[in-house]
């Protein structure tokens, strides 16, 4: 389509951008104070299903306990990242070719009590 951005498979751009680097399975020490940058959303989805948990506040807490693992003597700051769509990215583009002419589930979460929608637990 003339003038819509085209997204690519990310597993390609993972092997152009990483093929010759070795990844360590852990973060090496460092000597420095150093600070760690987590995928919010990714984070989420390796979560897995809610683990278990019925309410939004219930699985705030367990995505916080994985936040804070993070801590240590050298670490002693922790960025979380959520992506945003902007209207004319990549991202935008791709989000309205998935959801199609039906509207994503929004929920207003104002009380750590709110329960999380079953489809949520079949699906995160």
């Amino acid at each position: 389509m003339l003038g819509v951005m085209n997204s690519t498979s990310n597993s390609e751009l993972i092997g152009i951008l990483t093929g010759d680097i070795e990844t360590p399975p852990k973060v090496p020490h460092a000597e420095l104070k150093t600070c760690v940058l987590i995928d919010g959303h990714a984070l989420i989805q390796a979560l897995g299903k809610c683990s278990g948990c019925k309410t939004f506040g219930e699985h705030g807490e367990v995505f916080l306990d994985a936040v804070k693992h993070h801590f240590g003597d050298q670490t002693t700051r922790i960025d979380v990242v959520f992506d945003r769509y902007i209207d004319a990215s990549i991202k935008s583009a791709t989000c309205q070719k998935r959801v199609g002419k039906k509207k994503p589930i929004r929920k207003c979460i104002d009380d750590p009590h709110v329960p999380l929608p079953a489809v949520c637990r079949d699906r995160i």
